[in-house]
């Protein structure tokens, strides 16, 4: 997990984000397992983690969203506004 969060501002968030939700979904088939109590709360501490990594990498892909229907929006607007000379 610790590798994940270091390793979000240089690698591809797309695979990331993957990454993340396949992890907190395999956390949360584990939490359906039976355990003691101290191994519940560290399965618990993992998945709010896991949950907020997932929710970090949705915003920087909703960011880098925008920004590439910002750039494609001023593509199309010079192109409508060109000399066809």
């Amino acid at each position: 997990m610790d590798q994940v969060e270091a390793s979000l501002s240089s690698a591809d968030p797309e695979a990331l984000f993957t990454l993340a939700r396949r992890q907190a979904d395999l956390v949360g088939e584990l939490k359906k397992l039976p355990m003691d109590r101290s191994h519940a709360e560290l399965l618990s501490r993992i998945l709010e983690r896991s949950r907020h990594l997932a929710q970090r990498i949705e915003e920087e892909m909703d960011a880098i969203r925008s920004q590439l229907t910002a750039s494609a929006n001023k593509k199309r607007i010079r192109g409508a506004y060109a000399s066809p000379y």
